[in-house]
């Protein structure tokens, strides 16, 4: 089987946030953010230490994603928003938070006529900065678990089934 490595999401209009709660969920968006991208990336994975001949076994659709929010590095002053100081935090406590990906408007609501996605995953944090220009992160996010697609269906986000070929009424 080949690799098979494909953007599943990704553009200005589509924002990261962190997902709070238990009950009741909420929305924080990532501070400073100017793009974003969801990135699948299944592959074939040996499961033997014998790669060669009748000897070799391969397992074939492990799924594997990864995200990327590229930030600005600032003080934040809208404290309902997730700034680099606190992801560097959950970074150093190895916090796994669930991230949601969602498409947003002009006005930055969020658009629920359109796909959503979400997932828990481990941070890895890079900082840079050419002379002179603001600092900034562009933050990759390995899934830990599944990443979940969602609609919006009947005021609330519901994972979209993922049962192939779909059932016939």
């Amino acid at each position: 089987m080949a690799h098979s490595n494909r953007i599943i999401a990704e553009g200005t209009d589509l924002w990261m946030f962190l997902e709070e709660g238990t009950g009741t969920k909420t929305y924080r968006p990532f501070s400073g953010q100017t793009a974003c991208q969801i990135s699948d990336d299944s592959d074939q994975l040996e499961s033997t230490c014998k790669n060669a001949g009748q000897f070799a076994n391969y397992q074939y659709g492990r799924e594997r994603w990864s995200a990327t929010v590229d930030m600005f590095i600032a003080a934040d002053t809208d404290t309902n928003e997730v700034d680099f100081a606190e992801v560097a935090l959950m970074r150093k406590a190895k916090y796994r938070p669930v991230i949601f990906m969602a498409f947003v408007d002009a006005n930055g609501a969020i658009d629920t006529s359109r796909p959503a996605y979400r997932g828990q995953v481990i941070l890895k944090t890079p900082i840079g900065a050419n002379d002179g220009e603001l600092q900034k992160a562009s933050i990759t996010m390995q899934g830990c678990l599944e990443l979940e697609y969602l609609e919006y269906v009947s005021s609330a986000w519901q994972k979209i089934d993922a049962t192939y070929p779909p059932a016939t009424t």
